[in-house]
C-alpha cells in the first residue's frame, strides 16, 4: 500500500450521534484498531447488549429541525474559519462532511462537533441531553481531486455532474460534467 505524505486537498469526515451504533451491532461494526489493522467484526449481542447497559444516556437521534441548526452551524464554522465546506449531510443518526482545510481532520471533526451542540443547546433542541455526538468517528484523507468528487457524490447522494463543478472550480481542474464512475 502507497504511503501518501503532504497536504490531502480535503477530508470526508463522518460521525455519529451518541449512542446509535454500539459494538456488536448486526449492522457490523468496528474493533478498536491495532498497530495497524481495524478490525471488522461481525455481530455479536452480548457485546451489543453490554455496550447499551453501560450507556449512561438513552441513544440521541436528530429530528428534522436538529438536523437543519446541524447543517448551518457546520457551515458557519467553516466559514468562521476559513475552511471550504464543499458537502454536508445530517441524517438522524450520523453525519457527513467534505471539507478542505489546512489542518488536521481530527481539529476539523471537533470543531464541527462543539458548533452544532452549541447550537442545538442554544436552540433548545437538547433537552436533559448531555452527550450528543459519539467518540470520535472517521476522517478520510482525499488525496486528489478525483477522490474530493467521489465523496462529495457519496455525501450528497448525486450523480457527479454538480459535485465535478463545485470540486472543479475548488481545485482549480476541469473534471467534465460527464456521470461519476462510482467503481
Amino acid at each position: 500500500m502507497e504511503r501518501r505524505t503532504g497536504t490531502p486537498n480535503a477530508y470526508l469526515i463522518t460521525f455519529r450521534t451518541y449512542g446509535t451504533w454500539l459494538r456488536g451491532d448486526p449492522r457490523g461494526w468496528s474493533g478498536r484498531p491495532t498497530a495497524t489493522v481495524r478490525a471488522a467484526v461481525g455481530h455479536d449481542p452480548s457485546a451489543n447488549a453490554g455496550d447499551a447497559q453501560r450507556r449512561n444516556e438513552l441513544a440521541f437521534r436528530l429530528c428534522a429541525e436538529s438536523r437543519s441548526v446541524v447543517r448551518k452551524a457546520f457551515a458557519d464554522e467553516c466559514a468562521h474559519r476559513g475552511w471550504t465546506l464543499l458537502a454536508s449531510s445530517v441524517d438522524d443518526e450520523h453525519v457527513h462532511s467534505v471539507v478542505v482545510c489546512d489542518c488536521p481532520p481530527e481539529k476539523v471533526m471537533n470543531a464541527l462537533k462543539v458548533r452544532a451542540t452549541q447550537r442545538l443547546r442554544a436552540a433548545g433542541l437538547l433537552g436533559d441531553q448531555k452527550r450528543v455526538w459519539a467518540r470520535h468517528g472517521s476522517t478520510i484523507y482525499l488525496w486528489n481531486a478525483r477522490s474530493v468528487q467521489r465523496a462529495c457524490c457519496y455525501v450528497t447522494g448525486q450523480d457527479g455532474e454538480g459535485p465535478s463543478r463545485v470540486v472543479g472550480a475548488v481545485m482549480g481542474m476541469d473534471l467534465g460534467t460527464g456521470g461519476m464512475d462510482l467503481g
